[in-house]
């Protein structure tokens, strides 16, 4: 017991590391904004980007349930225009894309280089909460569609 007599004790609860719906909104975005930018930076090298995912399988010899690691697909928020060279970004919400200005949701740049840096900027601006009115927007259409009518 003189172990326990050493330690410093508390009645301090673990809380919610994101408290606010908000906060966890924008913190799902920018995670998603910063695997884009993974894929786009392994498309510039060259590389393939693979993501993996934990998924349970039940084990057809013993009927277990067992955990395996998965490659999962990523699907690209950009695309290249092969006639000019541009580029095109459109942020997403589950399968729709955020309706970033009245009637526009494509972001456009010249090059990859420019859309690592609006990705960046992007990132920044959902950190500050900018985009705060068009996720909720979006997370309530979302929700809708589960609703029982």
């Amino acid at each position: 017991m003189n172990i326990i007599k050493n330690i410093k004790l508390t009645d301090i609860k673990r809380s919610n590391m994101i408290a606010s719906p908000q906060a966890r909104l924008r913190h799902k975005l920018m995670s998603a904004i910063e695997e884009q930018a993974a894929v786009l930076k392994a498309d510039m090298d060259g590389e393939p980007f693979t993501k993996r995912a934990l998924r349970s399988f039940v084990d057809p010899q013993t009927g277990e349930r067992i955990r395996k690691e998965v490659p999962v697909r990523v699907r690209r928020w950009f695309w290249v225009d092969g006639t000019n060279g541009k580029c095109f970004l459109q942020i997403r919400y589950g399968n729709k894309p955020l309706e970033l200005a009245k009637g526009k949701a494509t972001i456009e740049v010249a090059n990859t280089n420019e859309l690592l840096k609006v990705m960046d900027q992007l990132r920044t601006a959902v950190a500050d909460g900018e985009l705060d009115d068009v996720l909720q927007k979006a997370a309530f259409n979302r929700r809708r569609l589960f609703e029982r009518r």
